[in-house]
C-alpha cells in the first residue's frame, strides 16, 4: 500500500480520497471470500494482494538449473494472475530447466526463479533435478512410506507405468529404489534389473521419487587439483572446477553450451580433476 502512495499518489489526492471506502471494502470483501483480490487504481496501476497461509512454510531457493514439474491437480492458468507466470506456465514440461525457460519466454532468469518459487509456495509445482542415464540417486528414510502408504502406492504405479497390461508391482518399485546408492547410476541400474525397467518410464520413477521425498539427487562435483588464479581468471571449462559447483550448474555457466556427456568426457580425460560425489 506505501507504494502504491509513492506511485499514484492513492491517498494524497482529493480525487483518489473519494474512492478509498469502495477500494476499502472490494478489498474486504474479495479477501476474505476468494483469498486474493485485484483492484484497478488507475490506468497505469493495479493492485495484486493474496492471503498467505500463516502455517505454510517458505518455498527453498530456485536455482537455473532447476526442473519445474506441475503438480498433477493443476488444472487451469485462470488463478495465475502474473503476466511472467502465465507466460512460462506452458513452458513447464518437466524437461526444461528455469535457465532455459527464461531463454525462450526472454525474460530475466531472477524474475522466472521467483515466479517458480511462487507457485511452489502454492503448491502449483515442484522443482526436480534434470533427467540424465548418468544420474546417481540414494534413498531416502521417507521411503518407509510407499511401504504403509496405500495412496501413496497407487500414485506411484499409475505415475511410473509404461503399460497397464504389463505394471510393475510395489515389490518391483522398491527393489529399485532400495538399489539406488553412490556409485550406482541410473543406467547402471536399469541394466541390472532389465525386466523391471521394461515396465516403467525411468524418467517418471526417478523424478516421482525426488518429489515424494523416496530419493535424492547426489551430484557430482568436479575439482581441478591444479586451481589457482590463474584458472580462476581463464575463461575456460576449468574455472568452474573448484568443487563449489556441480555438474549441472557448470552447464548452465560455460559458452558455449556443451551436452552432459561433452562435460563427463571432459572430467574423466583430465588426470589433473577429481570427482565428489554429495
Amino acid at each position: 500500500m506505501s507504494r502504491t502512495q509513492v506511485e499514484a499518489c492513492l491517498i494524497s489526492t482529493e480525487t483518489s480520497k473519494i474512492t478509498l471506502p469502495e477500494l476499502m471494502l472490494r478489498l474486504l470483501t474479495d479477501l476474505n471470500n476468494l483469498g486474493r483480490c485485484s483492484v484497478e487504481l488507475n490506468k497505469s496501476s493495479t493492485l495484486f494482494l493474496k492471503v498467505v497461509p500463516a502455517n505454510r512454510n517458505k518455498s527453498a531457493a530456485v536455482h537455473d538449473f532447476d526442473v519445474p514439474i506441475l503438480a498433477s491437480n493443476f488444472t487451469s492458468l485462470a488463478a495465475l494472475e502474473d503476466l511472467t507466470t502465465r507466460q512460462i506456465v506452458p513452458l513447464i514440461d518437466g524437461v526444461k530447466n528455469v535457465h532455459q525457460i527464461s531463454d525462450e519466454v526472454d525474460a530475466d532468469p531472477d524474475l522466472v526463479k521467483s515466479c517458480v518459487q511462487n507457485m511452489i509456495f502454492y503448491n502449483v509445482c515442484k522443482v526436480v533435478p534434470a533427467f540424465h542415464l548418468t544420474n546417481v540417486y540414494r534413498v531416502m528414510p521417507g521411503i518407509e512410506r510407499l511401504i504403509f502408504n496405500g495412496t501413496l502406492q497407487r500414485e506411484c504405479l499409475k505415475t511410473v507405468t509404461k503399460a497397464e497390461n504389463d505394471a510393475p508391482s510395489i515389490r518391483d518399485i522398491m527393489v529399485l529404489y532400495g538399489d539406488m546408492q553412490i556409485g550406482i547410476t541410473v543406467k547402471n541400474l536399469l541394466a541390472r534389473h532389465t525386466t523391471i525397467a521394461n515396465k516403467i518410464d525411468e524418467k517418471k520413477f526417478c523424478d516421482f521419487g525426488v518429489m515424494h521425498g523416496l530419493i535424492s539427487r547426489v551430484y557430482k562435483y568436479p575439482l581441478y587439483t591444479r586451481y589457482n588464479q590463474t584458472t580462476v581468471k581463464a575463461n575456460t571449462t576449468l574455472r568452474w572446477f573448484n568443487g563449489a559447483h556441480h555438474t549441472d550448474d557448470i552447464l548452465q555457466r560455460i559458452e558455449p553450451a556443451l551436452t552432459i556427456a561433452d562435460l563427463d568426457d571432459r572430467i574423466e580425460a583430465d588426470h589433473s580433476v577429481v570427482v565428489c560425489w554429495k
